[in-house]
């Protein structure tokens, strides 16, 4: 099984899609910090902007879930905004944004588009490890090509605002 979490209707051939708010696209209607699949039941899962949207307090708790569910050896494909990108953008504006702050905060017109975590490499690093995950790299870009937040660039300078990291349980 491959799963795509926070899918927002988009579809990868032969991934399975879970989203906290249905859809015609959603297979699975629940939280991405409470997977109801066994241990080691997946091969792959593909998380592109949703790790923000977990209170700070949640963001481990998420990864360690995620790391439960992948078969040993399975891979994690996640992207979330780059707060040092955001900044790069910002420095280069010399001002900030309304769309630079919804970028890092989300939209806020539902309960579920709030940003509560941002990440640097660092930090993201010492989180797949707590979650046992033996290897991960930065990627330029997600395996899959779909139209989602992971691919999101500023529309001036063409600076891609997402950290894509490919992560080895």
């Amino acid at each position: 099984m491959k799963l795509q979490l926070g899918c927002m209707n988009q579809r990868i051939d032969g991934f399975s899609n879970v989203d906290i708010v249905p859809g015609p696209n959603v297979d699975f209607i629940m939280d991405a910090k409470q997977l109801d699949f066994q241990t080691g039941s997946v091969e792959e899962i593909y998380a592109s902007h949703i790790l923000e949207h977990f209170q700070r307090t949640e963001t481990q708790k998420a990864l360690d879930e995620w790391s439960r569910v992948l078969v040993p050896g399975g891979i994690l494909w996640l992207s979330v905004p780059s707060v040092e990108q955001l900044f790069k953008v910002y420095q280069k504006m010399g001002y900030w944004t309304e769309w630079l702050d919804r970028v890092m905060h989300g939209d806020q017109e539902a309960p579920v588009s709030f940003h509560y975590r941002s990440f640097t490499w660092p930090i993201l690093q010492g989180l797949l490890h707590n979650a046992g995950f033996k290897s991960f790299i930065q990627v330029d870009s997600l395996k899959y090509d779909i139209s989602d937040a992971s691919k999101i660039v500023d529309s001036i300078f063409q600076i891609s605002i997402s950290l894509c990291v490919k992560a080895f349980k």
